[in-house]
């Protein structure tokens, strides 16, 4: 689910993008370096719809997005 023709690395409700947090901060896993990762998720414009996007935008769901659509056009609009 693109947002701004941008593609996420990951979607993720709020309610269990909080438990994965929650998880990684009782056993103590969770790493200083993604706290900005966690700030800008809860920054997002979609967190106000309910959805955590994480890591936007990254290249491989864009190369695989073009590639599922070379594929599909091939396949039903063969000359």
């Amino acid at each position: 689910m693109a947002h701004g023709n941008l593609l996420p690395e990951h979607i993720s409700t709020v309610e269990r993008f909080e438990m994965w947090l929650e998880d990684y901060t009782n056993a103590k896993i969770l790493r200083d370096s993604k706290l900005t990762m966690i700030e800008n998720i809860r920054s997002h414009p979609k967190w106000k719809e309910g959805f955590a996007y994480v890591t936007m935008p990254l290249i491989w769901p864009h190369a695989e997005f073009i590639r599922a659509y070379k594929n599909y056009k091939q396949k039903f609009y063969a000359d």
